[in-house]
């Protein structure tokens, strides 16, 4: 065992995260949640050989799954985290792991919106949530990546596969189908949810579904409820997100010009 290293993890903050260090030695105790267990969810849709990939952990807390990455021979790894204890558990982690991350002390909104690099595969978990404006980082997010997104949030309510669409929703004559527990809502958390303060929205089922699809993403595997394993449509072309906050349905269009157009028909 490295020494000098243990005498280090002392320093680094409470972990959120359980990580075995070998040995029987554990960065936290059996209260915290193991972080191999999102691992062994995403291993199988993770290609075994990342060589001259680049790989961008958004909110990656410990670092553990940014260590898997590039211990799969991604060529970079980028783990963004806006805690300071998370900064250090990270650097601790690729220093006992001996690999090579590239750690950056940043909050989600401010380097998703701010950054202009695209990666190849991107892990969103366990963050979304935890965002006031987590849609627009979605979508964002959604344009930076090349290959894979990986994406997680806590939900609320059962795993429902579809709901019916209706092509105009009108609040009188459409209210039964809103107000059922199959439309897409989004819930506004503005007290604290299991204790954290930091939780902002927790959506149910179909509206992870939908925020995926409308961000431009096509599900393509889901391990878990909770967990989604997406491929870009690229269907915004090169619309940039602050285009797309205009108004995301209609991207460069003059929506007014339109709606004027419809209300003449």
């Amino acid at each position: 065992m490295n020494e000098a290293l243990l005498d280090e993890l002392k320093n680094t903050g409470h972990w959120h995260h359980r990580v075995d260090l070998g040995n029987g030695v554990f960065t936290a105790d059996e209260n915290q949640p193991n972080p191999e267990i999102k691992w062994k969810l995403l291993e199988p849709h993770i290609p075994k050989d990342l060589t001259d990939c680049s790989v961008l952990d958004i909110g990656c807390n410990s670092g553990y799954l940014s260590v898997q990455m590039k211990k799969r021979g991604a060529k970079r790894v980028v783990s963004v985290d806006n805690y300071d204890d998370a900064i250090k558990q990270t650097k601790f982690l690729a220093k006992w792991f001996e690999v090579d991350l590239e750690v950056v002390k940043s909050e989600a909104h401010l380097y998703s919106l701010t950054t202009e690099e695209k990666f190849d595969y991107i892990l969103f978990l366990g963050l979304f949530y935890h965002l006031k404006y987590g849609v627009i980082v979605l979508d964002r997010l959604s344009e930076m990546t090349n290959k894979r997104l990986y994406f997680q949030s806590a939900s609320v309510g059962e795993k429902i596969l579809e709901y019916e669409p209706v092509k105009n929703y009108n609040k009188d004559e459409q209210e039964k189908i809103i107000n059922s527990k199959e439309f897409p809502k989004l819930y506004f958390i503005e007290k604290e949810y299991k204790n954290g303060p930091g939780n902002w929205w927790l959506p149910n089922d179909s509206a992870m579904i939908s925020l995926l699809r409308s961000s431009g993403q096509k599900i393509i595997a889901r391990p878990s409820k909770e967990f989604f394993v997406c491929e870009p449509i690229h269907k915004f072309g090169s619309f940039t997100t602050s285009e797309k906050l205009i108004f995301p349905r209609y991207g460069k269009l003059d929506y007014w010009a339109l709606w004027g157009q419809e209300l003449k028909k």
